[in-house]
């Protein structure tokens, strides 16, 4: 019997629009295990806003911890179809498996936590045009693309207890070739089942009476 296979290590893809909570998640995600973050939103914040730079400069950083085997958190490579290719490419040269994220959050509830944000640096008009700008910029994964949702307004604990349901399926160790699950029983074996239980239990009664007798 062959040993079963050990499982690639996940890098967690975080997506959805901006300021749905992902980043949030992200966040306490990979400080609870850990685990490197590439938050390109960060990187842009120290390089003047550049995020075409910031995300040359996170899949740098992924290249190296792509050598570690670990764990990995990402938030904001993943915007569109074509960011989310590249990085599956990525992963899959590095052994790495992808484990996407979702986080969907209403777009009112969004548009308001941006502007939020946003106000604080930029004037009215200026705000709002950014965040259009970036809620527009997200496009959803394709049928082919495996996600894992999760609500933007829930708790971190509920959040990340689904998502660790999740892994721990993936992470079940494969079986065996020769291997077969039962099947269920069948309607014939229920009854036949039924039928010898209920004859030891009329021989059982009937040995109590004849020794009562």
């Amino acid at each position: 019997m062959s040993p079963a296979r050990q499982p690639k290590p996940h890098a967690i893809v975080m997506i959805g629009t901006a300021g749905s909570g992902k980043t949030t998640f992200a966040t306490q995600f990979a400080r609870t295990f850990d685990a490197p973050l590439v938050d390109i939103e960060a990187i842009a914040s120290r390089i003047d806003g550049d995020l075409d730079r910031a995300s040359a400069i996170g899949r740098d950083m992924l290249e190296h911890f792509f050598r570690t085997k670990q764990l990995v958190v990402i938030d904001g490579l993943g915007a569109t179809a074509a960011e989310r290719t590249q990085l599956y490419a990525m992963m899959k040269k590095s052994g790495y498996q992808p484990f996407v994220i979702w986080v969907q959050t209403d777009l009112l509830a969004v548009k308001a936590r941006l502007m939020k944000k946003y106000l604080r640096i930029h004037p009215r008009h200026e705000a709002d045009a950014l965040c259009d700008q970036l809620i527009t910029r997200f496009r959803a994964p394709r049928k082919t693309e495996v996600t894992a949702v999760i609500s933007g307004r829930h708790t971190y604990k509920s959040q990340a207890h689904m998502i660790l349901r999740r892994l721990s399926d993936q992470l079940q160790p494969e079986q065996p070739a020769t291997f077969r699950r039962p099947s269920p029983p069948t309607l014939h074996d229920v009854t036949a089942r039924h039928a010898t239980i209920k004859r030891r239990g009329t021989t059982t009664s009937t040995a109590k009476h004849r020794r009562v007798s």
